[in-house]
């Protein structure tokens, strides 16, 4: 091999040391990784909010360890402390937010189906018959988060009124009539 301008030999002055002693390839693969991670926590969370299902889980582990790392560096490398501390504070507060969001979800969606289930009650006791279907016990659904399954009884002695688990995708609860109340049906 023919040495070069720098002293290098050609093939080799991509992997030149920088500065701080580390190959200057590594700086892109964690360039990229970042990218990556970013772009993953962003689909994870677009697709938690089109299907309502609990698909931030996907990104909790990222984001733990990207905290995790970032205060180990934060203790470890004096002249990254302020930056390594800010960048966990903005991975901490991204997983209190989603926390939060599939919090207030599983509340909306719990409150939403009990109104439901009495609508459902109130429209047996008046007619002494369960509803045909929802828009008939009064319950207008919107198409979205908050989605109700209701399949008429025409071979059992109740109907199937439920919703999907707001934390698992194939998991969910479906109205007991008799104990009143909704049990959790995993897939």
């Amino acid at each position: 091999m023919r040495p070069s301008e720098n002293g290098d030999t050609v093939g080799q002055a991509d992997v030149r040391e920088t500065e701080t002693g580390k190959p200057a390839r590594k700086k892109c693969y964690r360039g990229t990784a970042s990218s990556l991670l970013w772009a993953g926590g962003l689909a994870a969370f677009a697709l938690y909010m089109l299907w309502g299902m609990f698909f931030w889980l996907l990104f909790l582990p990222v984001a733990l360890l990207k905290i995790v790392q970032h205060l180990s560096a934060m203790l470890f490398r004096r002249p990254e402390r302020e930056l390594r501390a800010c960048k966990a504070a903005v991975w901490l507060v991204i997983t209190l937010i989603s926390y939060g969001i599939t919090l207030y979800r599983e509340t909306a969606v719990t409150e939403n189906a009990l109104r439901a289930a009495d609508a459902v009650e109130r429209y047996r006791a008046t007619h002494n018959a369960y509803p045909p279907n929802l828009a008939a016990a009064g319950i207008t659904e919107e198409k979205g988060l908050y989605h109700l399954y209701y399949f008429p009884s025409d071979r059992r002695p109740e109907p199937q009124l439920g919703y999907p688990s707001p934390f698992t995708p194939y998991d969910r609860y479906f109205y007991d009539f008799d104990r009143r109340e909704y049990v959790f049906y995993p897939d």
